[in-house]
């Protein structure tokens, strides 16, 4: 059954397409070897390859303008008879990673908004959900839930965050990388929202972060040293961090609370992978 959206909610009004990002970070991955697999999201959750899982996850959700998929590499495709065949068919519209994170997300805005690549071309694409091919226990309520706080926020980019105890509580086995602000710690759970090209923008700033990474003093002048000092104070709020990043990128951002604690545990390790095929045994017991 198709996952709706409220009809007196604004997503209604608005056609909306999804972007998975698939392909593996540079270097050989860690739990794609050990699981023998030729990319980490073909390994097997509870008998189905978690990027299908999400495939299918994506079709349960009600009005989408259409699936666009951001790696693997092409050969994992040609040698993954299911994959090939969604592509072949038209359910989902597949092209190659970038060299980062930022830079396949970039190929995906251009792929929904621009007329000539979108999925529907006939049809206007208001909004692009942006998650992870590695992310099988997100599922569509929460998905659509998300989609309808993130367009009441008018953004033009909306991040989905969940509040660190919260997922501790559900998981309480396991370490999850948590954001330490005023208003609570948070950790984030692969959850975009773009309203148009805007948010490129967005996406080159972090791009800059990105390659500071290893330079933390050149990544607080990026942000500005007031910020950093406050941030590191513990006194510097989520809608401040926002605030600023948006009077460098020139964009309205915003963030939702996601209260599905799920939706924070993706599949970047062994110890992740535990917890998922355990959650996964869980729902079924």
């Amino acid at each position: 059954m198709a996952t709706s959206i409220s009809p007196h909610h604004p997503a209604t009004r608005l056609r909306f397409a999804v972007g998975l990002l698939a392909g593996d970070r540079s270097g050989p991955d860690v739990v794609a070897r050990t699981e023998g697999v030729a990319g980490k999201v073909l390994v097997d959750i509870a008998g189905v390859p978690m990027l299908e899982r999400v495939l299918d996850m994506v079709a349960g959700l009600e009005g989408t303008a259409g699936t666009h998929l951001c790696g693997p590499e092409q050969a994992i495709v040609a040698s993954t008879p299911w994959l090939s065949a969604r592509i072949e068919q038209g359910a989902v519209v597949w092209q190659p990673p970038r060299s980062s994170p930022a830079r396949s997300v970039v190929a995906l805005l251009e792929a929904a908004f621009l007329p000539c690549s979108s999925a529907v071309p006939e049809a206007t694409v208001d909004a692009l959900l942006v998650t992870t091919g590695d992310h099988p226990l997100l599922t569509a309520t929460t998905a659509a839930r998300f989609i309808e706080d993130a367009l009441a926020t008018g953004a033009e980019v909306v991040v989905g965050l969940a509040r660190h105890g919260m997922v501790q509580a559900a998981f309480p086995e396991g370490r999850r990388t948590a954001l330490k602000l005023a208003d609570g710690p948070f950790c984030g759970c692969n959850l975009l929202l773009f309203r148009g090209l805007a948010g490129k923008s967005l996406l080159d700033f972090w791009q800059n972060l990105e390659a500071e990474r290893k330079r933390p003093g050149r990544m607080a002048a990026t942000l500005g040293f007031g910020i950093a000092l406050r941030y590191l104070a513990g006194r510097l709020t989520s809608p401040e961090v926002l605030a600023r990043i948006g009077q460098l990128t020139g964009i309205r951002l915003a963030a939702v609370t996601v209260a599905d604690p799920d939706a924070a545990v993706d599949v970047d390790s062994l110890a992740d992978l535990a917890l998922v095929r355990a959650r996964f045994e869980a729902r079924d017991g």
